[in-house]
């Protein structure tokens, strides 16, 4: 498919000659449509099926009803105003001709369905009515075609609107449209308005009275707020599920004015008092293009139309936002008795959440100033906010409190809350830090190695020296020793002391170490002073070491002094080599637990909480 330039020349050859069995087109308006049964009747021309024989399908066709002559132009404006309108939701106009009895007629599209009047009576509840609204926004939008065209149909109303089968929305019977360039109308005849209400009048005040604005009820010229005014009559209409000013005939004949001059007194009857359910929106939607002065209507109908649409949006949002708040309130409910500690119930609460934030969301994507939307999103913020905070997830509960207000109180409770969450991990890193068995321990070990090595070095040296196991030595040998390994763990303390006293852990060892020394050099200088024996020294040593063992802790390493000491007392002269293996054991053990501790301290570390 191409584009044709608009400024190209084309020639047409001549036109073939039909074949035989194509019918030629009628140049007879009464030849070419056959007449049918009568659909409607107005106050000035009566709408019936036909058939188009030449193009075989079928069309409607109005008739003047009276031949008058103000009439018949009037008629004939009608149809050629109508034929200039090409909009989906106008009705086209196929042609104009005279009928058999020479009646000026014309033929228009055949539209399959029934008017808005209809369908409104046709719905007796007002969630029923409402799924109209989009026949009117058609309306509104082919009624803004027709002012671009400088056009105003001045007859506006349900009857005048026929809802097709599949979808359509056309506006029909533009017998009183006036063109705004055109400063003169034909005249018709003064005589008495019809006297039903929703009838087009045919008289010097032209349209139904029940829609016409008071400015055309008086008579006056009008302008295309005119139609603006009819548009909100037919959504009253459609709302109350009655027409404005629609009285019954007791009631007109007890007040004795017809209904123009009611326009004219006053507005119609609030619609709240005929339908109190009414959204608010479209209350005031109604009102303001129901206004009496044409300057406080809406100022053309592509507003009004927007204005619908906008409410039709709302009222999707508004749905959402009530099935999203209900499930807000079915989390409240959930939160209210649930049990923080259980995962699944935890599940089960986000899973929920989810869903409702979800809807919330949705709600204010289409309407982003939502009312109920706005509340129950807050509602689901601060809900979910609570119920974290209660159970110490900072992480999630920072996140909902960025949704919150700045003002909301939420905030310094979440600020204390980390407060107290930095002082209690620091705490518990320091305890930690303190039992940290991996701290000191290369110093511990150092020291003690060397501290075996000492001693085995002066053990040695007794057998070297022909000294038997069973010989003791004197009391004088013992107080060097004792001094040579005081003053060999005095130097590694302060060679070592950042690892030997770094925590509580490593400060409980080195000071086992260091006690145990200083008891065995305080013990063996009082011996040497009240001249105590070898034996019994070194068996004193022994419960020194044992008791400094299991003051700081060290339980394990006290088991085989113990025994040693219990040796040393019972067979005295086995004292030297009980002190020296039991002191040996013990540093072996020592050593070994404290590699194991380190070792399952690196492997399963403990992990302070964080904020």
């Amino acid at each position: 498919m191409g584009i044709v330039d608009s400024e190209a020349t084309i020639t047409l050859g001549p036109l073939a000659a039909p074949p035989p069995s194509v019918a030629l087109p009628s140049p007879s308006f009464a030849e070419r449509y056959h007449l049918g049964a009568v659909l409607a009747e107005g106050g000035l021309a009566t709408v019936r099926a036909a058939h188009d024989v030449v193009l075989d399908r079928h069309v409607a066709v109005k008739q003047l009803r009276d031949p008058d002559p103000g009439l018949t132009a009037r008629f004939l404006r009608e149809a050629r105003v109508t034929s200039r309108l090409i909009h989906p939701n106008i009705v086209p106009v196929y042609d104009l001709g005279l009928d058999l009895d020479g009646v000026p007629s014309y033929a228009m599209k055949w539209v399959e369905g029934r008017s808005l009047a209809a369908a409104i009576a046709a719905a007796p509840t007002l969630d029923e009515r409402l799924a109209l609204v989009p026949a009117v926004i058609a309306i509104a939008e082919a009624v803004a075609y027709a002012h671009t065209q400088r056009v105003i149909h001045r007859d506006l109303k349900p009857a005048n609107v026929i809802l097709g089968s599949f979808g359509e929305v056309v506006v029909i019977d533009w017998g009183l449209a006036l063109r705004l360039d055109d400063e003169d109308e034909p005249r018709t005849p003064d005589r008495p308005s019809s006297p039903n209400p929703r009838l087009t009048s045919a008289g010097s005040v032209l349209g139904t009275p029940c829609y016409m604005p008071p400015e055309q009820a008086r008579g006056d010229r009008v302008d295309t707020r005119a139609d603006i005014y009819a548009l909100g009559a037919i959504l009253y209409q459609l709302v109350a599920g009655t027409a404005p000013y629609d009285v019954s005939g007791a009631h007109s004949a007890a007040s004795g004015d017809p209904v123009w001059a009611q326009v004219v007194a006053g507005p119609p009857r609030p619609i709240a008092v005929i339908a109190a359910d009414v959204p608010l929106e479209l209350v005031a939607i109604i009102e303001r293009a129901m206004a009496r002065a044409p300057a406080d209507r809406y100022p053309d109908a592509p507003a009004l139309a927007a204005a619908l649409q906008a409410f039709l949006t709302h009222q999707t949002s508004h749905r959402v936002a009530t099935a999203a708040n209900d499930r807000v309130d079915e989390l409240a409910a959930m939160l209210s008795s649930a049990d923080a500690a259980n995962a699944d119930a935890v599940a089960a609460i986000h899973r929920l959440a989810d869903v409702a934030r979800f809807g919330l969301e949705q709600a204010l994507a289409a309407w982003p100033t939502n009312p109920s939307a706005v509340r129950g999103l807050a509602r689901l913020r601060t809900a979910l906010f609570d119920f974290e905070f209660e159970r110490d997830n900072l992480a999630a509960a920072a996140e909902l409190a960025a949704e919150l207000p700045d003002d909301d109180p939420r905030h310094a409770a979440l600020t204390r809350r980390r407060e107290v969450l930095v002082d209690r991990t620091a705490q518990v890193v320091l305890i930690e830090r303190e039992r940290d068995a991996t701290v000191g321990v290369r110093e511990r070990t150092i020291l003690s190695v060397t501290l075996l090595v000492v001693m085995a070095v002066m053990f040695v040296q007794t057998l070297v020296a022909g000294v038997s196991l069973g010989e003791q030595a004197s009391p004088l040998v013992l107080r060097r020793n004792a001094i040579i390994v005081c003053a060999v763990i005095a130097v590694g303390a302060v060679l070592g002391r950042r690892g030997l006293f770094a925590n509580h852990a490593s400060a409980s060892a080195g000071r086992a170490i260091i006690g145990a020394a200083a008891a065995v050099l305080a013990n063996r200088c009082f011996a040497v002073q009240i001249g105590l024996g070898a034996a019994p020294m070194m068996t004193i040593d022994l419960f020194l070491i044992t008791v400094a063992f299991v003051t700081y802790g060290r339980l394990v390493a006290a088991v085989p002094l113990t025994v040693a000491a219990a040796v040393a007392a019972t067979w005295p002269v086995t004292s030297r080599l009980a002190f020296n293996l039991g002191v040996f054991v013990a540093g072996a053990i020592l050593l070994l637990s404290w590699r194991r501790e380190a070792r399952r301290a690196i492997d399963a570390p403990v992990r302070p909480p964080t904020a």
